[in-house]
């Protein structure tokens, strides 16, 4: 598997208003896992001013937890502690709860065994039961 990020600027055609003022735009984030089953993608989309995580550097903060890990081939144990280690960031840490959560309904429609709740904190939901070995991606 492999993770990635995207950096989209999105420009509104009405200004959105907030307590704290309009935006015209905004800067969102796409995480993209990519695997042999597909792609599985997580949003990171705060919004500045409102968010506790609103001026964070996302691009800086993603590489930084990849950059212990291997980039190219990760495993669901790595998605885990991502989760974990991006827990003082809501924003983040949203986008990699959904590609775990779109990545453990496509594993059980396929079938796929995945049954090691032992690799599961009590802080994971039992819907994140994940497989305990890393999932081959195709080149």
């Amino acid at each position: 598997m492999k993770l990635r990020i995207e950096k989209h600027q999105l420009h509104f055609i009405k200004p959105a208003k907030a307590s704290r003022g309009a935006y015209t735009e905004k800067t969102a984030y796409l995480l993209i896992l990519d695997t042999e089953f597909g792609q599985f993608l997580g949003e990171v989309s705060p919004l500045p001013d409102l968010s506790i995580d609103g001026k964070a550097d996302f691009e800086h903060l993603f590489n930084q937890g990849l950059s212990q890990l291997n980039k190219e081939n990760l495993n669901t144990h790595d998605l885990l502690n991502l989760q974990e280690e991006w827990s003082n960031y809501p924003a983040l840490r949203f986008g990699i709860n959904c590609i775990i959560s779109d990545l453990v309904s496509t594993l059980r429609v396929l079938g796929i065994d995945f049954s090691e709740p032992s690799i599961i904190g009590s802080n994971y939901p039992s819907s994140a039961f994940l497989p305990s070995t890393s999932i081959p991606v195709n080149s």
